[in-house]
């Protein structure tokens, strides 16, 4: 089912409100915005909801329902991806993403909400 969602809301329901004052009037005035949303919408809607986030991209050759209740993809050798991960409604782990998002979140990095964010933690 697709339905429309609502970035301000999910955030102030989330360990990450306070990045509420972060969203931009105009999304214009962020080059990184468009990106950064995305970035938050995964971790958000699977800590909510729980289940499997997938990048468009992302080309699936095996059954995903046999990988651990918690998982995540990587993008190099030491670096965590963000573009598939599973988690359990609640994770433990996606909340400490969200929490650290909120502390660090500056807007000035392309890659800061990213792989970055997920290795870090």
């Amino acid at each position: 089912r697709v339905q429309p969602y609502d970035l301000k809301q999910l955030l102030q329901e989330s360990p990450a409100s306070s990045l509420v004052d972060h969203i931009p009037k105009d999304e214009a005035s962020n080059k990184y915005w468009y990106s950064h949303q995305t970035d938050m919408l995964r971790y958000l809607l699977v800590y909510k909801h729980g289940g499997i986030y997938l990048d468009t991209d992302v080309l699936v050759l095996r059954d995903l329902s046999a990988l651990p209740e918690n998982a995540v993809g990587y993008e190099a050798e030491d670096v965590l991806g963000s573009a598939f991960f599973k988690f359990e409604k609640g994770s433990a782990f996606l909340r400490k993403v969200i929490e650290k998002m909120a502390l660090t979140y500056t807007g000035n990095d392309w890659a800061e909400i990213g792989p970055e964010l997920l290795t870090t933690v």
